[in-house]
């Protein structure tokens, strides 16, 4: 009796093996729509003489 047991909880531990490495392999996160794109924005003053200021992201 233990060794039915032990070869059923083998044979789901080989199946869970397999199905985590089947997921880790085939899933792919959907990526937003600006993905590999610059976002910018222009933001124009009503002066003449205006400074320019530029901010760089990343890493969110």
């Amino acid at each position: 009796m233990l060794k039915k047991i032990v070869k059923i909880i083998t044979s789901v531990i080989v199946v869970l093996i397999i199905g985590l490495f089947l997921f880790l392999e085939f899933h792919r996160p959907s990526l937003s729509e600006y993905h590999g794109k610059i976002q910018s924005k222009l933001y124009l003053g009503e002066s003449e003489n205006q400074p320019l200021i530029v901010g760089f992201g990343g890493g969110e």
